[in-house]
């Protein structure tokens, strides 16, 4: 499991500077079939002529890095990424290296056993860092400050940033609508039974959900559900529509929060470090068909204007690690998810656990 959480965020990045540069009321085509004939010369992997970009696919071990096109074109080079994530305990390894800790015992990342600590990823499985000692973590209903406290399967409902007595751990997804949260953000809305917490109203409640939202828009006036508007955005397509950024009550999302449920309901998140108990390495480890269902359908709500419809040469090469997260989400039990029955971004059979060993879904939130 190698590389690329650098090389994720700056793909992001680059999709953000795209979108920034394009004239969003008229996108750019993307073209994978075009003849040699368009390119300057063979080194060249994208082409842009006025408002279509050119595209094909470098030799094995060489990148398009589209980003660094001079003239409206990019050359392939050589790929010499090498960035290493280190694994939280419990998670699995075969060197010390691979480790935070610096330790891999029985393929398994562990602490070291003096007991003493700086941050919670210092401390073995079950523990959690607090004044440099490392502690059991806290049961259910028992008072906390934050959720990396509390046993994997709870999280931290916080009603007071400063008196934990206040406070409780409490299970994932176990909260009904209609009840109050003090803090309405990403980490106490797993808490919600409907993965949902509106930040008006600071309670659970059912997600908001758009009529279709696989139907193309033109502005952002066609992105509503309910009294929330999203972004009308361009993608890699063959074509200029723009589609709709997704809301929390839209398929992808929804298969995310039932992934996740799953991940929370079985025994495993108990089996990694306090901090690892959201991260793709720790899934990946003890069940990959939850951790690929978990990543790709976060990653695809994330993204869905950019890649719904994109065909599988254009994501190679303008989003490579997408691409593999595709195949490896497909060998993992996914369906085609962009509901059009064509495998247009649906990828092959390779397994794409090198690229998706460095993703932290809290990277990847953005609702």
């Amino acid at each position: 499991m190698k590389l690329l959480l650098l090389a994720l965020t700056g793909v992001l990045g680059m999709w953000e500077l795209e979108t920034a540069l394009q004239d969003q009321t008229s996108c750019l085509v993307y073209d994978c079939s075009a003849p040699s004939s368009v390119f300057w010369d063979d080194s060249v992997c994208y082409e842009q002529k006025d408002s279509s970009i050119y595209l094909r696919e470098c030799k094995h071990n060489y990148i398009c890095p589209y980003s660094e096109k001079e003239y409206n074109r990019a050359r392939c080079k050589l790929d010499e990424s090498s960035t290493q994530k280190k694994f939280d305990n419990g998670v699995g390894c075969i060197y010390d290296y691979q480790c935070y800790s610096g330790k891999c015992s029985s393929k398994t990342c562990v602490a070291n056993k003096d007991g003493t600590c700086n941050y919670d990823r210092d401390c073995e499985v079950g523990y959690f860092c607090n004044e440099s000692e490392c502690q059991k973590l806290k049961k259910e209903g028992e008072p906390c400050l934050i959720f990396t406290e509390c046993e994997p399967q709870y999280s931290c409902l916080v009603e007071s940033p400063n008196d934990p007595t206040k406070n409780s751990c409490t299970r994932y997804f176990s909260l009904k609508n209609g009840k109050t949260m003090k803090y309405c953000n990403k980490e106490s809305r797993d808490m919600c039974e409907s993965g949902y917490c509106d930040e008006v109203t600071q309670t659970c409640a059912d997600p908001p959900k758009q009529a279709n939202y696989t139907s193309p828009c033109n502005t952002n006036a066609d992105c509503t559900a309910g009294n929330k508007t999203s972004n009308c955005e361009c993608g890699y397509r063959a074509d200029n529509t723009k589609y709709c950024n997704t809301f929390e009550g839209d398929k992808p999302y929804q298969d995310y929060i039932q992934a996740l449920k799953l991940w929370f309901n079985s025994k495993y998140p108990s089996m990694c470090n306090t901090v690892a108990r959201k991260d793709f390495d720790c899934m990946n480890t003890y069940d990959k068909d939850i951790a690929y269902n978990v990543t790709y359908n976060l990653y695809y709500s994330r993204y869905f204007p950019k890649v719904h419809r994109a065909n599988n040469c254009t994501l190679s090469i303008m989003n490579p690690e997408f691409y593999q997260l595709l195949q490896s989400y497909e060998k993992h039990g996914g369906n085609d998810n962009d509901n059009d029955n064509d495998n247009d971004n649906d990828g092959g059979n390779s397994d794409g656990s090198a690229i998706l060993g460095v993703i932290s879904l809290a990277s990847l939130y953005l609702f």
